[in-house]
């Protein structure tokens, strides 16, 4: 259970930083 904790826990930490990314590059495609 401690594993799949630990990978959920990356899972949604990669998520977050993913939709941080297409955020950022939907502002650089409005602002071109």
């Amino acid at each position: 259970m401690k594993c799949t904790g630990i990978i959920f826990l990356n899972l949604e930490e990669a998520i977050k930083k993913l939709e941080l990314l297409l955020e950022e590059e939907n502002k650089t495609e409005k602002s071109a």
